[in-house]
């Protein structure tokens, strides 16, 4: 069996707050040090302004798009005229936004031991995020969670992300593995297990604190400490 996991609120607990005054006066001395000068709440509504112009572009041929944040923080540069580095700048500053958003981040207990025993148990192990590559990869890295999955799969660098079907078929095509044979771990309700139950797979709702919504799952655990968590998947024989 092939275990499909979600990230954020699956594996890891966080909030992030991208309204505070903070990230932007923040955000805005960064744009400042590199001669692109803004106030903060002019730096934030441009941002905000770019952000809906990148979505609207990919919201014509799809109903849920997502694409690399990146340009955006590139734009606010060239909106100044800094014209040398932008694409090494945008990458700064993409990740001291996430940073300086971050309220906190953490790994739900024994996360690590619970992954390897279910590895242990025979199951092959994938990660499917919706998320931004241009600090995920390095909160996963952070975690060590890259030595946990065969691979990872983040929808930024696809262009839509769950729900959409096209999302699970990207996994399943570069796998060789069909529907059947796949569930899809995660804790909302909409985005993993409807979604993964329109790509035809079996779905575990994982009822952890950041749950989101109602599901129609397969199966469904409560907790947050992920040892306990495999066991179940074990002993349930999923």
């Amino acid at each position: 069996m092939n275990l499909i996991f979600d990230l954020y609120g699956t594996l890891i607990r966080i909030h992030t707050d991208e309204d505070t005054k903070d990230l932007w006066h923040k955000l805005s001395l960064f744009y400042g040090y590199h001669n692109a000068v803004y106030k903060p709440e002019e730096l934030r509504k441009k941002y905000l302004k770019h952000k809906k112009e990148l979505l609207k572009v990919s919201h014509k041929k799809d109903e849920y798009p997502d694409l690399p944040i990146n340009p955006v923080f590139e734009r606010l540069f060239i909106d100044k005229g800094v014209k040398e580095n932008v694409k090494e700048l945008s990458v700064e500053a993409a990740r001291l936004f996430r940073l300086c958003s971050t309220e906190y981040i953490e790994l739900y207990p024994h996360v690590h031991e619970g992954l390897k025993m279910l590895k242990d148990a025979g199951y092959h192990l994938y990660l499917l995020s919706n998320a931004q590559a241009a600090y995920t990869v390095n909160e996963i890295k952070m975690f060590e969670l890259d030595k946990d999955f065969e691979k990872i799969y983040l929808s930024s660098d696809y262009g839509y992300c769950k729900p959409d079907i096209r999302f699970y078929r990207e996994l399943m095509k570069d796998q060789n593995i069909k529907p059947e044979e796949c569930m899809m771990i995660g804790n909302d309700a909409n985005t993993d297990i409807q979604g993964g139950r329109n790509a035809g797979m079996k779905t575990l709702y994982v009822r952890t604190d950041m749950a989101e919504g109602i599901p129609e799952s397969d199966y469904e655990i409560e907790g947050n400490d992920w040892k306990k968590i495999a066991q179940k998947i074990i002993k349930m024989n999923l």
